[in-house]
């Protein structure tokens, strides 16, 4: 049997040569094909190690972050001699949205500047003047139907995120949105009156280019139009800032208003920049929230999201009372009746009889005078 089994194989392999000198490439590609499954238990085991972590291993994370230093950035070195608008105050931002983090702070936009002053964001000390930067971060977060899922973020290919808006003001949003161009952590120690723990210890936190909410553009399932997002002007002081990964609620899929098209008002620099991608010298000017991407985005429109109930009263794409009034409507409508369907097939039974007879006319007159027979 283990020669058939051989045999087999060899014939297999010959189909993969080129005819010449074929045992030498038949050698080749069994040394490989050996190579290859010697490794497969460890291949299965690193699968298995994975999965569990992506699902039992994380059940009470609402995020993961690497913990790789593959990749230091020295922070002072990083926003040195730096023309690039992005990293504008750069250290002093990312300072007060650690101290808010560090004393229990409610995140409201990192607007901070009169909560910190410089004695307090001088007890903030980076270990080694060093951050580490990664190139992905996973959100788990919970479907409609009770499910465990995620979205991975990624500064290169979808950095579009999601979280829940802090305003609270009838007719406003129910979510900021932001792009992230990196995603980091270090080691921190925080001294001072306000400190609640000196020993060091590890943060993350994501650098974000925020979007806003187009101003006068009106949206909603009544007017069948999607929210309509761009850009946060260069000028404006939180056109750049940093978010906890725990607040991310989901990835989102943005769609680019194309006939607005792109433009350099927004980020008025044309060389290179961390706000865009590598080769891209613009915007684009506006953005189209995809809130049909699947079932789970949209239940989170409608104000039904698992974990964000309280953002129901906000939304504005889909009232809780025109849902009602539907249903409600339908089941006034209730099932029809046997009686009622016969009346509705006699009387479309009726229309037939009389559609028939009036085809018959046009075939026996109009027909007829069209072919031109009374001239034969």
């Amino acid at each position: 049997m283990q020669s058939e089994v051989a045999h087999r194989l060899l014939k297999s392999l010959y189909k993969l040569t080129n005819k010449k000198d074929a045992n030498k490439q038949i050698a080749q590609k069994y040394s490989r094909m050996m190579a290859l499954q010697s490794t497969m238990p460890y291949q299965q085991d690193c699968m298995a190690e994975r999965a569990e972590a992506a699902v039992s291993g994380h059940l009470q994370d609402t995020h993961y972050i690497s913990k790789s230093r593959n990749t230091p950035v020295p922070i002072f070195a990083f926003m040195q001699n730096d023309t690039d608008p992005a990293k504008k105050n750069f250290l002093h931002l990312l300072k007060n949205h650690l101290l808010g983090r560090l004393t229990g702070r409610t995140f409201d936009g990192d607007d901070t500047d009169s909560l910190f002053d410089d004695e307090d964001r001088n007890n903030l000390r980076f270990i080694n003047n060093t951050m580490f930067r990664v190139n992905t971060m996973r959100t788990y977060y919970t479907t409609y139907d009770m499910r465990r899922a995620y979205d991975t973020i990624s500064t290169r290919s979808h950095p579009f995120v999601m979280v829940l808006s802090p305003e609270t003001e009838p007719g406003a949003h129910p979510f900021w949105y932001a792009s992230v161009i990196g995603v980091f952590h270090a080691d921190v120690q925080h001294t001072g009156p306000k400190s609640r723990d000196c020993s060091p210890k590890r943060v993350e936190f994501l650098w974000v280019r925020w979007l806003g909410v187009e101003p006068g553009y009106k949206s909603g399932r009544k007017l069948a139009c999607l929210p309509k997002i761009g850009f946060v002007v260069e000028d404006d002081e939180f056109a750049f800032g940093f978010l906890d990964p725990s607040l991310v609620v989901r990835g989102c899929h943005l769609l680019p208003s194309f006939v607005d098209g792109r433009t350099n008002e927004l980020l008025h620099t044309t060389g290179p920049t961390q706000a865009r991608p590598p080769q891209e010298t613009d915007d684009w000017m506006n953005y189209y929230v995809n809130i049909f991407v699947d079932c789970d985005m949209l239940s989170r429109y409608l104000g039904i999201g698992i974990g964000h109930q309280e953002a129901a009263g906000r939304i504005q794409l889909e009232e809780p009372s025109d849902i009602a009034e539907e249903l409600e409507a339908a089941e006034d409508d209730g099932p029809r009746c046997p009686d009622d369907m016969s009346d509705d097939s006699e009387s479309d039974n009726e229309d037939i009889d009389s559609l028939s007879a009036n085809e018959d006319f046009d075939n026996d007159t109009g027909d007829n005078d069209d072919l031109g027979f009374d001239d034969l």
